[in-house]
C-alpha cells in the first residue's frame, strides 16, 4: 500500500511488478489495483498463467487520478484458492 501526500491532484502512472509462484498446480492469478479500497475506473484487474513451482515476473500499469492522503493497494488473488508465494513486488506512482 503507497499513500499519496501531495497537495495537488495527480494523473499518475501507478504500476505493479512482482514475481510469484504457485505452489500447485498451475493457476491464473489475478492483480489488482485499488483506490481507497475500490476499484478505480478504467478497470485495474489483469489475470496471469502461472506454472506451478515455476517463478515467473509480471507486471501491470495503469494512469489514475490520485488526491491527497489516497491509498493505492495492490490485490493478488488465485482462481484455485491455492496458495501463491509472492517473493518480490514492487509499487511506484509516477507523476
Amino acid at each position: 500500500r503507497i499513500r499519496y501526500l501531495g497537495t495537488n491532484t495527480i494523473n499518475a502512472l501507478v504500476s505493479v511488478e512482482l514475481t510469484a509462484t504457485p505452489i500447485a498446480p498451475s493457476s491464473t492469478i489475478g492483480v489488482s489495483i485499488y483506490i481507497n479500497g475500490i476499484t478505480p475506473i478504467p478497470t485495474a484487474n489483469y489475470a496471469f498463467q502461472l506454472t506451478a513451482g515455476a517463478a515467473t515476473s509480471l507486471s501491470t500499469s495503469v494512469y489514475l487520478n490520485l488526491q491527497q492522503n489516497d491509498e493505492v493497494e495492490v490485490f493478488i488473488n488465485n482462481d484455485l484458492s491455492s496458495n501463491t508465494t509472492v517473493t518480490t513486488m514492487s509499487l511506484k506512482i509516477s507523476a
